[in-house]
């Protein structure tokens, strides 16, 4: 194989959202190192990290809408079509200085609680925990 040539590789594989116990939200599908010099690209949604370093993916378990407007701008789907909803967040709510957020099923039932904690440094990200009765509680990275 040529020194410059992409390696081709299978696309990621969808992680089931009551799969997921940690997330990012990014579009890097596949990280750069090993072979692959470059990050490779997709669509920005909630990603799982998988994988061994060099074969590390992060592949997607949930979907922004694909086309968003001010009604469905708070929705997540399970494809990237936006045909199976997941979940949709209330209206923000200030407690204790964090941003908390009520989350809702397909069916509106009330099924968990998203909390952003704003970080300490301005040079980081915030950090989300995603919290929901009977499961362990979920944090996104904020490197």
């Amino acid at each position: 194989m040529a020194k410059n040539r992409p390696v081709d590789e299978p696309p990621v594989p969808l992680v089931p959202w009551e799969n997921a116990w940690e997330f990012a939200i990014t579009e890097e599908e596949r990280p750069a190192g090993g072979q692959r010099k470059r990050a490779a690209l997709g669509v920005r949604t909630f990603r799982v990290p998988q994988g061994l370093a060099g074969q590390r993916v992060n592949a997607p378990c949930a979907f922004f809408p694909p086309r968003p407007s001010d009604a469905d701008a708070r929705h997540l789907y399970e494809d990237a079509g936006g045909t199976r909803l997941l979940c949709s967040l209330d209206e923000r709510q200030d407690i204790e200085g964090r941003r908390h957020y009520k989350v809702r099923d397909a069916r509106g039932a009330a099924i968990g609680t998203i909390k952003r904690i704003a970080p300490l440094k301005h040079a980081l990200k915030p950090t989300w925990r995603i919290a929901q009765p009977g499961h362990p509680e979920i944090v996104s990275s904020a490197e």
